[in-house]
């Protein structure tokens, strides 16, 4: 475990108030988190700022959960409860709805009709364990965040990176988690 006491941060107020000037300012509703490696900080990033959308802008996120099933623990800190429907949970964060191990049959479903109901939806991506493939919805995605470490920070965009642009995902922030050596 990482110790993050003396981790400079600017307040997760600003980091929100920054995100949501660029979400409102390009008009993008779905937004991808991902990074080159796994335990960069995607599913920390979702978990800190999600919460913040709705206390200060009042906005309804929904986390869409892409990780591979049991190497993730947003499921666990989100502490998803009562069930809204067969796919949609509750988390302990009013405002904030979630949906693990997605199942491509219900991406359908998921776009057509639970999307709409959001004022934002926060994929959270996964790096394929053996592979450098990254597991990415195949609907609409409006906007692409990089979690970059210091593992990554200086280095080249690689294969996860070049397969976000391949599909014409524009990337619209780098996130850099320096707690992470």
């Amino acid at each position: 475990m990482q110790n993050l006491e003396n981790v400079q941060l600017p307040p997760l107020d600003e980091i929100v108030t920054n995100l949501n000037y660029l979400i409102a300012s390009k008009n993008i509703k779905t937004l991808l988190v991902f990074s080159e490696n796994k335990g960069e900080g995607k599913s920390h990033f979702i978990y800190s700022v999600s919460p913040v959308f709705d206390s200060i802008y009042n906005k309804r996120v929904l986390i869409l959960d892409f990780s591979e099933s049991g190497t993730d623990s947003l499921n666990e800190i989100l502490e998803t409860n009562q069930s809204q429907s067969d796919l949609v949970f509750n988390t302990k964060f009013k405002g904030v709805d979630y949906i693990s191990d997605v199942d491509p049959i219900n991406l359908n479903i998921i776009e057509s009709e639970v999307i709409s109901f959001y004022d934002l939806v926060l994929i959270n991506s996964t790096n394929y364990r053996n592979e450098q493939n990254l597991a990415i919805p195949d609907f609409n995605i409006d906007g692409a965040i990089i979690i970059r470490t210091d593992k990554t920070l200086n280095s080249k965009f690689g294969k996860v990176t070049n397969s976000i642009l391949d599909k014409n995902i524009p990337i619209v922030g780098i996130v850099y988690n320096g707690a992470i050596k």
